[in-house]
């Protein structure tokens, strides 16, 4: 997540990344640029320092931040659509076949719904509530929940005066990439890794964010058909110091609200 980044010591530079905002892609950045590239984008998961370092290494080495982010909505649409719908291909079914971070959420969102956890039944609206109690329970704001839900910059770092250097933003992501790397001296190839795949488009001023988990994957849909106004208010609400630290918009380029 935006709390945490991947140092290069040869050029000074610390990529702060977020789970959902082009983190393999900017992985694989970082491979291609090193002379021996790690054979796992993982390595760069287990190597990157959490935000007090990187502070550090900034005030006492002259490092500079590079930070790759994503307009809030796609982003926590995308998380849910990943890891409550489908996953790589697979219907996700069961509570059993989630993944361990997403069984904590759902076994939440089952309790507040009064149901059993087996069969997974989560919808768009039942997931953002889950994902907005968490953030309500943060006592220590800079408490880290799980990076696919939480904010890409950390709620009160505006009061530190800390700002990045460099934004990449995903929705500019090859005309930023190729600005930066020329800048630094580096290679980037455009590639489209690890994107979530849609059946066929459905009309955006349908709206699905109240059908279960299980229906919609019987059912064609898009990322616009989960947001109306009340979606998009809890969205900025969680997501506010994104917003504030990113400067997007409520809605992205070219959605409507359902």
């Amino acid at each position: 997540m935006g709390w945490r980044a991947f140092p290069d010591h040869q050029r000074k530079l610390l990529f702060f990344w977020s789970q959902k905002a082009a983190c393999t892609t900017l992985f694989h950045f970082l491979a291609a640029n090193m002379a021996t590239p790690p054979e796992k984008k993982q390595y760069f998961v287990l190597h990157s320092l959490p935000f007090r370092m990187c502070q550090d290494l900034i005030r006492d080495r002259g490092f500079r931040s590079v930070a790759v982010v994503r307009h809030p909505v796609p982003r926590i649409v995308s998380a849910y659509l990943n890891k409550f719908v489908v996953h790589y291909g697979r219907p996700l079914r069961r509570h059993a076949g989630l993944e361990p971070f997403a069984r904590e959420l759902h076994q939440d969102i089952c309790k507040v719904a009064g149901r059993e956890r087996g069969d997974n039944l989560t919808s768009f609206e039942e997931f953002l509530a889950a994902v907005a109690r968490l953030h309500a329970g943060r006592e220590d704001p800079w408490q880290q929940l799980d990076g696919h839900w939480d904010t890409q910059t950390p709620p009160r770092l505006t009061d530190t005066g800390f700002a990045y250097d460099h934004i990449i933003r995903v929705e500019n992501l090859d005309a930023d990439f190729t600005a930066f790397a020329a800048q630094e001296g580096m290679t980037y190839t455009p590639t489209v890794l690890n994107k979530t795949e849609f059946g066929a488009a459905e009309p955006q001023r349908r709206y699905l964010g109240g059908m279960s988990a299980r229906q919609l994957q019987e059912t064609p849909y898009r990322p616009e058909n989960f947001m109306n106004v009340m979606n998009l208010s809890v969205t900025q609400l969680i997501f506010a110091p994104d917003y504030q630290r990113f400067g997007y918009a409520p809605l992205p380029e070219g959605w409507t609200l359902n």
